[in-house]
């Protein structure tokens, strides 16, 4: 388990080591510049997840999914499941690839959305440390469509950040051709929406209706089935909602001071309203797959929180070094217990490198 605690710990020291940003443009938001070194983050995040072998809950469901695309028409690979994953498994298969090529598309795609959604806050380094123990060890080198998915509405999220609701739309769309669970976006777009509400409001419930006839209703019955009818259970819904609960409360609590846009303050408070109803749900006997699916979409919540909560409730601007730690401490405490104590993180055991002569 080195590798996870390598990473982590990269990190962490780089957050205790680096200040904050404190230059915040006209509208709250902040400049996103990707220099080398965050370049250099993409990429290794990139291989780490690409070349892993044997790593993730799902890995072996991924293998027969691109084994399948290999006999698929160019027609049944756009309509089958999720099209944007197994479209992109196709043209690998057709081109003579393997599931690492895929991977690593998936990577990279996951990567970057995690990076640029990292550079728009105050401090990048310690969101990144707060994302690694589950959003992505788990979410991103576990469940491939999921973290493509979550890629792009990171992205997402930084253009509604900044009001630009076609721009969020657009890859949240994109989004659910990876994963049709990602559409639940398009609705919590709304609290965004400002000036011009008239004409936003019903292009969004037009978009979400769209999203919903192309994604969700040739589904719709199955869905119920599995998530809710069924009482599917899954497994570390309680901690995993709990996790985001903390950071809601936080910013519910400590909202107004937050040196953020309007577009984000509307947002995220939505976001951490829905993390506590979420939460609250399972705890009167909600099934707990469907919650934690769409809980999945709120985990760039603790990213926010915590990377700004230093300056929040500590001195604006200074290092502020203790509370730093505190995070960090808490994020590294998560990790030590999933590696040691949870039940499926022998998927991710050991962490092993794909050699070349397999697949």
């Amino acid at each position: 388990m080195w590798p996870y605690w390598f990473v982590f710990s990269v990190a962490s020291l780089a957050s205790l080591a680096s200040s904050p940003r404190t230059k915040v443009r006209r509208d709250g938001t902040r400049a996103i510049s990707l220099d080398g070194v965050w370049l250099f983050v993409i990429a290794g995040l990139t291989l780490m997840m690409g070349f892993r072998y044997q790593v993730g809950g799902d890995w072996f469901a991924y293998l027969r999914v691109f084994e399948t695309a290999h006999s698929l028409t160019l027609e049944q690979a756009a309509t089958v499941g999720d099209p944007g994953y197994w479209l992109l498994n196709y043209f690998v298969a057709q081109a003579g690839g393997s599931l690492v090529i895929v991977n690593l598309l998936a990577g990279l795609t996951f990567s970057t959305g995690i990076v640029v959604f990292c550079r728009s806050l105050p401090r990048s380094w310690l969101a990144f440390a707060v994302a690694f123990p589950y959003l992505i060890l788990v979410v991103g080198m576990g469940y491939a469509r999921q973290g493509i998915a979550l890629g792009f509405v990171m992205i997402a999220l930084v253009s509604l950040g900044r009001a630009r609701l076609v721009w969020f739309m657009s890859w949240i769309i994109i989004a659910a051709l990876f994963h049709k669970s990602a559409v639940v976006m398009i609705a919590l777009g709304a609290a965004a929406v400002n000036r011009n509400r008239f004409l936003w409001l019903p292009i969004i419930g037009l978009a979400s209706f769209g999203a919903y006839l192309t994604f969700l209703s040739d589904n719709i019955d199955r869905l119920v089935n599995a998530y809710i009818t069924a009482g599917y259970e899954s497994q570390g819904a309680l901690i995993r909602l709990g996790m985001n609960l903390v950071p809601a409360g936080f910013f519910l609590f400590y909202r107004k001071k937050f040196v953020i846009s309007n577009a984000d303050q509307r947002f995220w408070t939505l976001a951490a309203l829905v993390s506590v109803l979420l939460f609250t749900a399972l705890m009167v006997g909600v099934p707990s797959t469907a919650l934690d699916r769409i809980g999945l979409y709120l985990l760039p919540l603790q990213l926010f929180v915590f990377a700004h909560l230093p300056d929040v409730i500590g001195l604006p601007g200074r290092r502020n070094t203790v509370l730093v730690a505190a995070i960090i401490a808490f994020y590294a405490a998560v990790l030590f217990v999933w590696l040691n104590f949870s039940v499926n993180a022998r998927a991710w055991l050991p962490y092993q490198v794909w050699t070349g002569s397999t697949l």
